[in-house]
């Protein structure tokens, strides 16, 4: 099973879109996905919100999200930049958890030991 730890890196808003949306994800900074359904849940949510602010918006370039290793991006398309860059609205890295270490007092760890 896989577990995912998220943490979100925003740029100022461009627009009152860009705004909107970065609000949006900043409630999930710091988010512990405990599986791949809800990290799945995760993205579709953001793809929601992503929709309705592009339908709330439509004079402006969309908001468009593209994701891969490590990570979750979204962007609104500009194409009046001749390099394909678009403006950066948020960047979330994603975290894939390996291990977690939790605190036990079990006594195989203790050693034998000390002065006779």
């Amino acid at each position: 099973m896989k577990a995912y730890y998220i943490r979100l890196n925003e740029y100022k808003p461009q627009n009152r879109k860009c705004a909107e949306m970065t609000e949006f994800a900043n409630q999930f900074d710091n988010t512990f996905c405990p599986d791949e359904i809800s990290f799945d849940a995760f993205k579709a949510e953001l793809e929601v919100k992503m929709k309705e602010v592009n339908e709330k918006y439509p004079n402006t370039m969309p908001l468009k999200l593209s994701s891969g290793t490590g990570y979750i991006h979204i962007d609104q398309d500009t194409k009046t930049h001749s390099n394909g860059c678009d403006k950066p609205v948020v960047y979330f890295c994603v975290y894939q958890i390996k291990k977690v270490y939790r605190f036990s007092e079990c006594p195989q760890l203790e050693q034998e030991g000390g002065t006779e």
